[in-house]
């Protein structure tokens, strides 16, 4: 644990540390940022969230906590995730780094000189030889806590998990699921650089480790863990990074059929029940599952978007505990989704561009918009360079400060973003995308036996390819992306996204679009120069 200090005493110590690191100068370049305190820090991650699933973007949800960053500060038109899954995406959050730089995927698969498979099996690992922006935070004086999703650390590498079937009733069985749960704190919190970890949740509830009726979600003892950690540290300067479980798999993409009530289970289940165990009392946090309903019902609105309205209730929650605290003023909150569902493990627009939105009250004009384009990578340079710490404390970064356009400065941040899904790179740029997909040699061979149809982008055996299936009916097919994309098998793929922004039709073989292909190649070249591995002719 870092030692408690006071806000005054931690500003005044950091503002003669920085001044004397950059010959006496501040390194906050705008004046509104010189005359305002270092703020504390809230980053909320949802967990596969959709446009269609947040009111400030158009969605038909009841999420006015959501919302209310955007009235409040700036909703981002253009913002995207470099990997659209779990950990590649978390791992590029925390590190502001692409995936192909993990120290387990070079280790990997650096030796065999083949493309790496950025994805979560495996996914980037975080280690120890590692370091997240937390850490970074975390040595200029800040408190740094973690709640919720963790998912970049491997559980069987660190516990002993238990059988879904374990009983609960057995004391041995709880005195498991509590030295488990202990030990996963630890690990979190070394490899991610948090000085408070609770309400953990180290991989999907499936995967555990705990018995059965434990694998549930419960957004009221993530809110809890948020409120303590705010409530403990509300006199010094914290950074505080939030991560649901939830929506996961999206509420539309899941329960399209209306009749299915499934979802229920979910937001009626017994609050006691926590990856920690079974807790004496439920966390007292925020309205009931019963009364989510019925605000829901009341709005007219699809009744699993109920789902949506509890994670919003815990925002709101988190909200109003720096309201009461009275420390909402400086307090920059993010809110990002770490992927979309509907492009889940692809590198096409409804799989890696995702809802983000900015609150800063004393730094950010309220109901702005930023259109160009930040990447979740750009998030931990840009906090730094909020709070006000000095760069060189950071390691080698992929990421760039959007902090100008937070500030109202509409210049471009960057011009391009490398996205990585599989065994596939992309290029994003302003108008254009570019895809490419370079299988290893083993991966080849296999297409080469069982045919090409059948195999996703992470080179597995994974697609029941069905001819006669459907755009809109796509929800019968078993991994039916080459439905919703219909150039999922192409290697190279070239689209205009100004004129078609659902990446329907690749210009990539067409004559009069040679110069846009090469000149998006040699972008892909120019990045792959700089990243340890091996994709393609994209580098040697």
């Amino acid at each position: 644990m870092v030692q408690s200090i006071d806000r005054r005493t931690f500003l005044k110590s950091l503002s003669a540390g920085l001044a004397a690191g950059a010959g006496g100068g501040s390194l906050w370049p705008d004046e509104t940022l010189q005359k305002t305190e270092r703020p504390n820090v809230v980053l909320i991650y949802i967990d596969d969230m959709d446009f269609t699933e947040i009111g400030a973007y158009g969605g038909k949800v009841l999420t006015p906590n959501m919302d209310s960053l955007a009235s409040d500060g700036c909703l981002f038109e253009r913002a995207y995730v470099v990997s659209a899954v779990c950990s590649p995406s978390r791992y590029g959050l925390l590190t502001g780094n692409y995936s192909s730089r993990s120290n387990f995927y070079k280790q990997r698969y650096s030796s065999k000189g083949e493309p790496q498979c950025i994805g979560n099996w495996p996914g980037p690992l975080l280690q120890s030889s590692e370091k997240t922006f937390a850490h970074v935070m975390k040595n200029a004086g800040y408190t740094t806590g973690f709640v919720g999703k963790w998912h970049l650390s491997n559980p069987n590498d660190f516990i002993e998990a238990l059988d879904s079937d374990a009983d609960l009733n057995e004391p041995d069985v709880r005195e498991k699921v509590d030295y488990n749960y202990k030990i996963m704190q630890k690990t979190v919190a070394k490899l991610g650089g948090f000085d408070y970890v609770e309400s953990l949740y180290w991989h999907n509830k499936f995967h555990l480790g705990v018995p059965k009726p434990l694998q549930v979600h419960n957004m009221d003892w993530i809110t809890k863990g948020s409120l303590d950690f705010i409530n403990e540290n509300k006199h010094r300067p914290f950074f505080l990074n939030i991560n649901t479980t939830l929506p996961h798999q999206g509420i539309f993409q899941k329960w399209h059929d209306p009749k299915d009530e499934s979802w229920k289970e979910w937001l009626l289940e017994d609050r006691r029940k926590t990856p920690k165990g079974m807790l004496e009392n439920a966390p007292d946090v925020q309205p009931s599952g019963e009364d989510v309903i019925k605000r829901v019902e009341k709005a007219g609105l699809h009744s699993s978007t109920s789902i949506m309205t509890w994670i919003d209730d815990s925002i709101g929650a988190v909200l109003k505990k720096l309201d009461d605290a009275g420390i909402s003023e400086n307090t920059l909150v993010m809110l990002m989704s770490d992927h979309q569902t509907r492009g889940k493990f692809t590198p096409y627009e409804k799989g890696i561009r995702v809802p983000f939105m900015v609150k800063w009250p004393k730094v950010v004009r309220p109901s702005s918009k930023y259109g160009r384009l930040v990447g979740n990578i750009d998030i931990s340079a840009t906090v730094l360079e909020a709070c006000g710490i000095d760069k060189s404390l950071e390691a080698a970064n992929d990421g760039k400060s959007f902090l100008p356009c937070l500030l109202g400065n509409s210049k471009t941040v960057r011009n391009s973003l490398l996205v990585e899904m599989g065994y596939s790179k992309a290029i994003v740029t302003e108008r254009w995308k570019y895809i490419a997909i370079r299988y290893p040699q083993d991966v080849k061979k296999q297409i080469e036996m069982k045919g090409r149809k059948s195999f996703d982008l992470t080179g597995r055996n994974k697609i029941k390819y069905n001819p006669k299936l459907k755009y809109s009916e796509q929800w019968k097919g078993h991994r039916a992306v080459y439905v919703k994309f219909p150039n999922y098998y192409d290697f190279d793929q070239l689209y205009d996204l100004k004129n078609d922004p659902e990446e329907r039709v690749n210009l990539a073989a067409k004559a009069e679009y040679k110069d846009q292909l090469d000149e998006m190649k040699d972008i892909l070249k120019k990045y792959m120069e700089k990243i340890p591995q091996k994709f393609g002719e994209f580098n040697s």
